[in-house]
């Protein structure tokens, strides 16, 4: 949940929590209905150690479900351009780190991801991440 009663026209929130966050908003000189707004948050992790601790094992993409969403396409590519994974389901748990059945060593990756909301809005987001091996 995020509330912020202010007095500025354009507001930024940092620090939220993936997955779905309620907004309430409302006049800060009371003359007009407050207003509710949910809404999911997406979030791109920057690591992933994928050690068989059960804790961060697997990459993927946060805040999605499909109740907000339609389709989902992320490729994960390493840094020679080669595709590695992709996700097209919101039930999988992501990327392990491997390719072809064998572990993959640390570095980095990139991703591109391609997301479509429940109103056909198109989110396209682009970024990289580090695979960690203790």
């Amino acid at each position: 949940m995020l509330i912020f009663f202010g007095n500025a026209n354009n507001y930024f929130f940092s620090s939220v929590d993936t997955g779905l966050q309620t907004i309430y908003a409302r006049d800060t000189n009371t003359c007009e209905q407050s207003i509710q707004i949910n809404l999911s948050v997406i979030g791109f992790k920057k690591y992933f150690t994928p050690n068989g601790d059960g804790e961060n094992d697997f990459w993927n993409v946060k805040g999605l479900d499909k109740t907000s969403f339609k389709s989902i396409d992320v490729q994960i590519f390493d840094r020679f351009g080669k595709l590695i994974y992709s996700i097209t389901n919101f039930d999988t748990l992501g990327w392990n780190g491997s390719y072809n059945g064998k572990n993959l060593n640390a570095n980095n990756f990139w991703f591109k991801a391609k997301i479509v909301d429940k109103d056909d809005n198109e989110i396209k987001e682009s970024g990289n991440f580090s695979l960690i091996r203790d």
